[in-house]
């Protein structure tokens, strides 16, 4: 049985008048990231009875929490975080922040 009690919560965040909500959120955004960036060659995996194939820009790094709190942060964070490093035949998968981020691409 787990005795840690719980931590405490603020249910009242969503009647915070909204310009003070935006400052939390913008407390709460990461700072300059580096963002390791790996291209991951192409590999055929099965999907039911087809095949599907998967290549692309890919990073180990984690997405910002900022993007998984709530649909108001989400939106928030998206006027800073853009899906990108995507091509012509598949879409971005990294969220990169071009005005403070920083690309690391390969291994090292």
């Amino acid at each position: 049985m787990d005795l840690q009690p719980k931590p405490p919560s603020f249910t009242l965040f969503t009647e915070l008048p909204l310009e003070l909500r935006l400052k939390i959120w913008s407390f709460i955004a990461p700072g300059p990231r580096t963002v390791s960036i790996k291209y991951k060659g192409l590999s055929f995996y099965s999907i039911g009875k087809g095949f599907s194939a998967a290549a692309g820009w890919r990073s180990p790094d984690p997405v910002p929490i900022i993007l998984h709190i709530s649909q108001e942060s989400r939106t928030e964070a998206l006027k800073s975080y853009q899906l990108a490093f995507g091509s012509y035949h598949h879409l971005g998968r990294i969220y990169f922040d071009f005005s403070k981020d920083i690309q690391r691409f390969g291994n090292n």
